[in-house]
């Protein structure tokens, strides 16, 4: 587990390093779902309580909202994100930040589709940042760092259903990365103006994280 300045604490762990039982509360999340899936779940809760745990927490369950996000115990906001091989979370208290999201950049060619995630404008500029060193790789990191943030301004405004290409990001000289939803109504706007966003690696894994203070 690692902090960072804003107040998150960030680990990621091989999915396979984290399998067991969960807790009883939370054994109707593993109803009709895959193996695959049931093992992410697993390793979800199970990094989330040994984070809790180095935090001098109780072990808690962690449930699920109707939209699938993490129902986190009182006091503590926070995110998790799978790769096919790893697991991430970060996680806060609420006196520290009021939401976190978190996503693995897994690497993959986004293709095509890369025209529905980002405008011409936002690869070119992550291509001239030192994020990205191509297109693809552009694209690629533009995808985790927008479903960084989408999982951030959910908890705070609600908004399940933003579009890719609603929100633009930014990268700047020191790393972090800005965001801006000119088109959305002012508290969508505010809140995703008021997002940081930074790409972090944690045992050759890199992560985005979006915190909101």
């Amino acid at each position: 587990m690692i902090s960072l300045s804003s107040g998150v604490r960030i680990d990621v762990c091989p999915i396979t390093a984290l399998q067991g039982a969960v807790l009883q509360a939370e054994a109707s999340l593993l109803d009709g779902v895959s193996q695959a899936r049931a093992r992410e779940i697993i390793a979800g809760r199970n990094l989330a309580r040994r984070m809790m745990k180095c935090m001098g927490l109780p072990a808690a369950p962690i449930l699920r909202d109707q939209f699938g996000a993490p129902i986190w115990p009182t006091g503590l906001c926070g995110s998790i994100a799978h790769s096919r091989r790893h697991v991430a979370l970060a996680l806060s208290y609420l006196s520290e930040l009021r939401s976190v999201g978190i996503d693995i950049v897994d690497g993959d060619s986004l293709g095509q589709e890369a025209r529905s995630i980002a405008t011409n404008e936002e690869i070119q500029a992550f291509v001239a940042s030192s994020l990205a060193s191509g297109i693809d790789e552009a694209a690629n990191l533009i995808f985790s760092a927008k479903e960084a943030l989408f999982k951030c301004q959910a908890s705070i405004t609600g908004n399940q259903d933003l579009d890719w290409l609603e929100v633009r990001l930014s990268p700047g000289a020191d790393g972090t990365v800005s965001a801006a939803a000119p088109s959305l109504p002012p508290l969508f706007e505010d809140t995703v103006r008021g997002i940081r966003i930074l790409l972090e690696q944690i045992q050759g894994v890199n992560v985005f994280v979006a915190a909101l203070r």
